[in-house]
């Protein structure tokens, strides 16, 4: 089983990303039928992005004196999460991981828009600042200004 990163064309088709790619893509017959598996590859500054945009909510929210706590909850309030019920009937929150190898770029982007709206829905947690602020304050830390 070979993997190859792929761009989907105007037309609709799908063609090797660059030469090593092409090179796997040799390998196939033309007109035979394959299986493949498309997902968005994760960006890494995406991550990273995600990552100042919780210390930020940090720092302006009123309630949470742990990060990872804010961040495990905002992760939870936005539907991210699985539920275990153990033996005695007590329902088992667990935040759903953002690790690369568990969610595609896809996937995470909706993470992250449904955190903002969490966020930005609670008067505790963003204390009256907008989307607009809260991203210029990303966006400044990040060097993007």
């Amino acid at each position: 089983m070979a993997e190859l990163f792929v761009i989907k064309t105007q037309n609709g088709q799908f063609i090797p990303a660059c030469e090593d790619d092409w090179e796997i893509a040799k390998k196939y017959k033309v007109g035979e039928m394959y299986r493949a598996r498309i997902d968005k590859p994760r960006n890494l500054k995406f991550l990273q992005k995600f990552m100042v945009l919780i210390s930020v909510i940090f720092e302006i929210q009123t309630h949470f004196n742990n990060k990872e706590a804010l961040r495990y909850w905002l992760i939870m309030k936005a539907g991210h999460f699985d539920l275990y019920v153990v033996p005695n009937g007590t329902n088992i929150y667990i935040p759903k991981s953002i690790s690369f190898a568990n969610m595609d770029e896809v996937q995470f982007s909706k993470v992250y828009n449904d955190i903002i709206n969490v966020a930005l829905g609670h008067e505790k947690i963003c204390a009256g600042n907008t989307q607009e602020e809260i991203d210029e304050q990303v966006n400044l830390i990040l060097g993007f200004t």
